[in-house]
Formats: structure tokens, C-alpha cells, sequence
């Protein structure tokens, strides 16, 4: 599998906290989509989004974004990101650049640009995570963002059988135009990156 698109997951939140804090009106439809047509380019210029009920931590909603104008989308993310975490990832094949925002209460914590088997752009300490990722031979890809995204308690370990929701816009939306790759956000977000170690994940109940 191979990714050209880009999606937020987002601690403690529901569909309609995220769908509400977007630009424009949002119409979640009955289309039920899995998670290959749901990671899919094509969906453009639908979005897809589901929620997770977890037992040992908070609920997470993941919403795939293809054209990347909500998750590179600086206001929005840090709107979201405002008491919890936020997860950004995005992968481009055509291109071979993949990275990742982490984001807590409305500051970036870590970015990471990956292509061509090593890291072309970062700002924050290294999570301590990035360490437990194995890349295949050519380097980080799709692969590695969905480990991440698991090992930071976003996704559920080898959880391909969620089933998404098609999403679309049924009112005027002031978003900017499509991108693959998030410059204009690393270049604004990067010099906020805080420096005092990663978010924490929450904690389990007890």
C-alpha cells in the first residue's frame, strides 16, 4: 500500500467536536468505507473519519484528509490540539516524502520529514518512540507512520478493520488550495516547536 494523502488523529475527541471545528458545514454520509478506500487518493474531495471506543485510554477519531487542506491546515490543527494531542501524517508515493506533526494543547512537540532513506526537516526532541521504528530498506514510508501512530497510542496495533465514514462538504469552505506536501506548514509551525521533551501519552485508568 502506498499513500498520497494526509490525516489527523485526534485524542479525547468526538466526530462532531472535529467536523465542528472545520471550516464549512459537513455532512457525514451513509457510505461506509474500509481502510484502503478510506487511505485513498481518490476520495478526494470527500474526506473519511471513524471514532475509537478504546478500554485503555482515551476515544481517538482519525479523519483522512487526500488533499491535505484540513491536516496542513496550521489553525485548524492547533484549534484541535488545544487540551489534548493531535497526530498530522501525510505520505506522498509520487514524490517518496512522508513525516508527521505531533502537536499538544495547541503547540507543536515534534516534526519529522522523511524521503530518501533519511530526515530532511525536524524540529523538537526525537521522540522516544521514533526509536522503536523499523524502516524498510529504502527508508520510512506509509509503514512506519501507522507504527508510529500505534507506539503513541493513536491506533490500535494492526487495526486495518475499522471501517470509515465518507465525509463531505455541503457548505462554502475558506480553505487553501490542495498541497502533498505540508511546506508552508513546517516552515510557520517549526519555529513554535516546543523543546521540552514529547507529550505524554494518557495515562491507562486504574
Amino acid at each position: 500500500m502506498t499513500w498520497n494523502t494526509t490525516a489527523l488523529l485526534i485524542d479525547a475527541a468526538t466526530q462532531s467536536q472535529v467536523l465542528a471545528a472545520l471550516p464549512g458545514r459537513y455532512q457525514i454520509t451513509r457510505e461506509e468505507l474500509d481502510f484502503r478506500s478510506a487511505t485513498a487518493a481518490a476520495l478526494a474531495p470527500d474526506v473519511a473519519i471513524a471514532q475509537t471506543h478504546r478500554r485503555d485510554g482515551p476515544n481517538t477519531v482519525e479523519l483522512w484528509d487526500p488533499t491535505g487542506r484540513i491536516a496542513m491546515d496550521e489553525s485548524i490543527v492547533e484549534r484541535l490540539s488545544v487540551g489534548r494531542r493531535v497526530l498530522v501524517v501525510y505520505g506522498s508515493a509520487m514524490s517518496a516524502r512522508y513525516g508527521f506533526r505531533l502537536l499538544h494543547d495547541g503547540a507543536l512537540v515534534r516534526t519529522s520529514d522523511w524521503g530518501s532513506g533519511s530526515i530532511l526537516n525536524e524540529s523538537g526532541e526525537p521522540l522516544p518512540e521514533e526509536n522503536e521504528i523499523t524502516a524498510r530498506p529504502w527508508g520510512h514510508d506509509d509503514a512506519s507512520l501507522l507504527c508510529l501512530a500505534e507506539l503513541l497510542g493513536f491506533r490500535a496495533p494492526g487495526d486495518r478493520d475499522r471501517r470509515y465514514a465518507r465525509v463531505r462538504c455541503v457548505g462554502a469552505a475558506d480553505l487553501a488550495g490542495t498541497s502533498s506536501l505540508p511546506v508552508s506548514f513546517r516552515s510557520s509551525m517549526s519555529q513554535k516547536a516546543r523543546r521540552n521533551g514529547p507529550a505524554s501519552r494518557p495515562r491507562r485508568p486504574t
